[in-house]
């Protein structure tokens, strides 16, 4: 278990606000709560003194992670939240070693990797996350950013709002999160190199602009957990629409394509 101190720093808040704009509501004050999905603004850091390799993300991979298995990419996350984490705290970040399960896919050999993170404070635990990776071999034949491989199903939206990025929004993005995976802000490399058709926008930053429409409506001291997935890529120049909807006990947020079709997928419960 690898401990270390975080501290929920205004300016980080306040700079996401910034760059987001209108798309989310102003940044919280000291000592107010975090909104939803706001820590991860604190938790992706990549540690700068690791070798970047030609993806911008550190060469080194998760022991038990194959060489060959070189492209990673975010593939869902799970968050509890058991008590507020408010702005100006300084906490603990724990996290476990990452636990990595190697599948055979209909197109290739997959690495997935689960990092569990833990904020506390003290000896009380406030947040715990479950951040799934998978790695796969950038030379394996595939098309960029296809379709899954059947539809997803998701409610009648009742809130919907669509939202125009761009490429200063995605650099300074990554700043803020302290990465530097090229396929966000390097449309030669994303294009040429890795086969997409532009500029990925970050999974974390949809699942913030989603979590956003549902902060109206959420009690934000009570507990509450989510479950996030990626279906498909987001690509800058194409049309982002964040959705909201009800299935059972749950509230559903998902963000949609130009061709309306779900790219990613929150279901959020009590």
């Amino acid at each position: 278990m690898h401990r270390s101190e975080l501290i929920i720093s205004q300016d980080k808040c306040n700079t996401f606000a910034a760059l987001a704009g209108t798309a989310v509501e102003s940044a919280p004050a000291a000592g107010a709560a975090l909104a939803l999905g706001w820590h991860m603004l604190y938790l992706h850091e990549t540690d700068p003194w690791l070798e970047p390799g030609v993806d911008g993300h550190p060469e080194a991979r998760p022991h038990g992670v194959p060489a060959q298995l070189d492209k990673r990419m975010w593939a869902s996350s799970q968050v509890e939240l058991f008590a507020p984490i408010r702005v100006g705290e300084q906490l603990t970040l724990l996290r476990q070693p990452p636990a990595v399960t190697l599948k055979q896919g209909a197109s290739g050999a997959l690495a997935f990797v689960n990092e569990v993170t833990q904020v506390r404070r003290g000896d009380t635990t406030l947040l715990s996350e479950t951040k799934t990776l998978v790695y796969r071999s950038a030379t394996r034949p595939q098309r960029a950013g296809g379709a899954p491989a059947g539809p997803v199903q998701v409610p009648a939206a009742v809130l919907q709002k669509t939202v125009n990025l761009n490429e200063v929004t995605l650099f300074r993005y990554s700043s803020v999160l302290g990465v530097a995976h090229r396929i966000h802000y390097d449309y030669p490399y994303a294009t040429a190199h890795e086969g997409y058709p532009g500029l990925l926008i970050h999974g974390p930053l949809i699942i913030q602009l989603l979590l956003d429409l549902y902060r109206p409506t959420a009690a934000g001291e009570r507990p509450v957990r989510y479950q996030a997935r990626g279906i498909r890529p987001n690509f800058l120049g194409s049309a982002l629409t964040l959705n909201m909807g009800f299935h059972a006990e749950q509230v559903v947020l998902w963000a949609s394509d130009q061709d309306h079709q779900p790219t990613l997928l929150i279901h959020v419960s009590a």
